[in-house]
């Protein structure tokens, strides 16, 4: 088990960091966004390749969780994810109000990069880019979320977790973090922070990975937890383009990257995590 997992970080790792580090020295994220996001594959991809090495002797689709399993949690977990996110950017408004644009503001910002219908309401103009990205943008994505959670959620965690619940789970929270680690650098997430970033990186991904294998276990299924954070993505970039003032937005504090996001899917995690330590299929379905 511990030499299929080294085998697992080492060449995500290697894998990742060298496509990154490609992308950094021909033109960075701004020029090959694309190629960057195509890392998203890497977990599952080293996953599936370490499978047919160490576990060929399992069914590939249990081993993966790639099954329904309960239904009524495809539901229920991504609309609580849903609501964790509305609640850390109502907190962040809360605490600097500046931050978000005025109702003008984000009418201008509409008609610039989207549109707007001038005899709807705002909010229901609002409404339509966040449904569409919450629907059609994770139904268009789903394959790179997949692409992570096939490699973190099915496998590593799982693994950590036979060293010890508790100290897995923030294991698995560092490793995803570091993970992460050049994008931060090229300004993804923390522009203008590549250091204190690649630190709050790690802060969230600890508890929000918690948040997301619990929702693996719970749900008996990889689908889910792919769900959960193409909402997490695609909710918060959509709230940063139609409401966010760039130049008052400070990502170490605020939304769901920033301490406020970091606190709020922290007491989450404490609560679940009682949970998965009394899950008696902690390891592969």
């Amino acid at each position: 088990m511990r030499r299929s997992l080294l085998t697992y970080i080492i060449l995500v790792f290697v894998l990742t960091y060298s496509i990154e580090g490609l992308v950094y020295l021909i033109g960075g994220l701004q020029a090959f966004s694309l190629i960057a996001s195509l890392t998203m594959l890497f977990p599952a991809i080293t996953a599936i390749i370490v499978w047919a090495i160490y576990y060929r002797d399992k069914k590939f689709w249990k081993f993966f969780g790639l099954r329904l399993g309960k239904i009524k949690y495809w539901f229920i977990h991504p609309l609580m994810m849903l609501l964790a996110l509305i609640i850390i950017y109502l907190v962040s408004y809360m605490l600097n109000p500046n931050q978000f644009l005025n109702s003008t503001e984000q009418q201008d910002r509409m008609k610039e990069i989207f549109i707007f219908l001038p005899d709807v309401p705002l909010f229901i103009n609002l409404l339509i880019p966040i449904i569409l990205n919450l629907s059609i943008g994770i139904l268009f994505s789903m394959i790179a979320y997949l692409g992570e959670e096939l490699g973190w959620r099915a496998f590593m965690y799982p693994k950590l977790t036979n060293i010890g619940v508790t100290k897995g789970l923030i294991l698995g929270g560092f490793i995803l973090g570091l993970w992460h680690l050049p994008l931060i650098l090229m300004g993804h997430n923390y522009p203008n922070h590549p250091i204190l970033g690649n630190i709050m990186m790690i802060l969230m991904c600890i508890p929000f990975g918690i948040i997301l294998f619990y929702s693996y276990i719970k749900s008996g299924n990889i689908f889910v937890p792919a769900i959960m954070h193409g909402i997490l993505n695609q909710f918060s970039s959509t709230v940063t383009t139609f409401s966010i003032k760039e130049s008052q937005f400070n990502p170490l504090l605020y939304g769901s990257t920033g301490l406020v996001g970091i606190v709020i899917f922290s007491l989450v995690a404490l609560f679940l995590i009682k949970t998965i330590k009394k899950s008696n299929h902690i390891y592969n379905f």
